[in-house]
């Protein structure tokens, strides 16, 4: 995924970093079609910090029984505008 700004999570140094939220939610798909949540993790973020990235999660880091995974953000812009875009 790529992605740019600044994000919330551990740096290689295990400190942890302020920023917007980034997680990759995953679960498994159920019987009346929707996805049961299993977890969520951080991807890891090698920098450098405020330019375009790719943020990785290696495939064998998920649960074995995760079929179903979706990117949670959390911004602070109320609006949307032209100017956001």
């Amino acid at each position: 995924m790529s992605a740019a700004g600044i994000i919330e999570g551990v740096d290689a140094d295990g400190v942890t970093q302020e920023g917007r939220k980034l997680l990759l939610e995953y679960g498994k798909k159920n019987a009346s079609g929707g996805v049961d949540k299993l977890g969520e993790t951080q991807m890891l973020d090698i920098g450098p910090k405020k330019k375009w990235r790719n943020l990785r999660l290696p495939i064998d880091d998920l649960p074995k029984e995760a079929d179903a995974v979706r990117i949670y953000a959390e911004d602070d812009c109320s609006t949307r505008s032209s100017g956001w875009w």
